[in-house]
């Protein structure tokens, strides 16, 4: 997946923040937990899905990288 304009490898099993991080590829975030809203980020390409329904209101072109999931690798974010 490309987070921020950087290649960044999907893992199903982790949420596209965690896959970020272990990637060092830096994203804002705060709560972890799709709370706070603050690590909202556009989706321009893909689909994500959610073990857990965000907390935070979004648009439907908005993602939470905290609590979401890439479906596979062909997705893209940005996040201003």
């Amino acid at each position: 997946m490309i987070i921020n304009g950087m290649y960044v490898k999907a893992c199903q099993s982790k949420t596209i923040l965690q896959s970020a991080e272990e990637a060092n590829v830096s994203l804002m975030q705060h709560c972890k937990d799709g709370y706070c809203g603050f690590c909202r980020a556009k989706i321009t390409k893909g689909e994500v899905s959610y073990q857990i329904e965000p907390i935070a209101s979004s648009h439907s072109s908005e993602i939470f990288p905290c609590i979401a999931y890439a479906s596979n690798d062909d997705i893209e974010i940005i996040q201003t």
